[in-house]
């Protein structure tokens, strides 16, 4: 627990709260991807079924043949879907579960803190420790609470 180490874990919560925000705008940028893919899909439905309605009510009956034109707007439907899925799957999927697991990016910043304040207490037991002295039955009972106190504290320190 250096001056040194400590730079490089502020360094590191820095450089993870940035990663953070980057991976929130672009889960953002990819949830409105998907809103203008659903849009676009009711607006082809639209275009479909006025197109459609337009065809059949044509004076005389129908000029063209619309199975050929069904067939082409549900391949374009299908696209649309399979398109909107693989966003789904390849972008939004894994970018949420970068954020949202409690060991991935958004965690950074409180495991760096925990580890701070184990690191500060274990080394103020360390240094209670080292610095007490004499050989009456005190001194060995102060030294041991402190030889425990920084044990605990490096136990604790584990298990974060």
């Amino acid at each position: 627990d250096t001056p040194t180490h400590r730079e490089n874990l502020r360094a590191v919560m820095r450089e993870a709260a940035e990663l953070e925000r980057t991976v929130s705008s672009a889960l953002q940028r990819a949830g409105e991807y998907c809103r203008a893919l659903e849009a676009a899909a009711a607006a082809r439905r639209a275009l479909q079924s006025s197109l459609l309605e337009a065809v059949e009510s044509a004076p005389g009956g129908p000029p063209v043949a619309l199975g050929g034109v069904a067939s082409a707007f549900e391949q374009m439907g299908v696209a649309d879907e399979m398109q909107r899925q693989q966003v789904i799957n390849l972008l939004v999927d894994p970018l949420r579960g970068l954020l949202d697991n409690p060991k991935g990016i958004s965690s950074c910043g409180r495991l760096c803190a925990a580890y701070g304040t184990v690191s500060s207490d274990f080394s103020d037991a360390l240094g209670e420790y080292l610095s007490l002295e004499g050989d009456g039955a005190s001194a060995v009972a102060a030294r041991a609470h402190a030889k425990s106190t920084a044990m605990a504290t490096a136990k604790m320190a584990s298990a974060v």
